[in-house]
């Protein structure tokens, strides 16, 4: 695939060094979750924005032929978990009341550190129908993109008042 030539075009301490920047990128993105709850972004429109970055660095890493563009793609894609991760626990936490915030934050971290196991089990099982990991990262990237535009779309509907995020 594309980002394997495009890896393997690179020295192991060219690859390290993405690696880095990418986990240093979620770092940023939760500096940046900050910012935009403080201009009062509602949560659908953080997640949507989240999605939508997530999905595009997803995208854009498997379409590369690069090691420029594995880089922005991998650095969007952290950047985007880097809002997604505040936004989802502080939503949580929002939802429960004090004295169950302490339980619902273990349940959060529980289904946090599943999904980290589960992740390759089901990327491994659709890369068997998909063409390989490549495809599979591919089918989440476009996932992402689409899950995204339906949140944002539906961020537009009157609904019952969420609760808001402190800031």
């Amino acid at each position: 695939n594309r980002v394997g030539r495009s890896l393997r075009s690179g020295s192991t301490r060219t690859i390290g060094l993405i690696s880095g920047l990418t986990h240093i990128t979620v770092g940023v993105g939760t500096l940046f979750f900050r910012r935009l709850i403080t201009a009062k972004i509602a949560v659908p429109r953080l997640l949507a924005i989240a999605w939508l970055a997530c999905g595009a660095g997803l995208v854009i890493l498997i379409a590369s032929s690069s090691l420029t563009g594995v880089t922005v793609g991998s650095l969007l894609n952290g950047a985007g978990c880097g809002i997604m991760l505040p936004t989802l626990l502080t939503w949580n936490m929002s939802t429960l009341p004090a004295e169950r915030r302490g339980l619902g934050t273990g349940a959060w971290t529980a289904s946090f550190f599943l999904g980290n196991f589960l992740n390759p089990l089901i990327v491994l099982s659709l890369a068997a129908n998909v063409g390989g990991r490549a495809g599979a990262v591919n089918v989440f990237g476009w996932l992402l993109l689409i899950v995204a535009v339906v949140t944002l779309a539906g961020s537009f509907t009157k609904r019952t008042p969420q609760p808001e995020l402190a800031s």
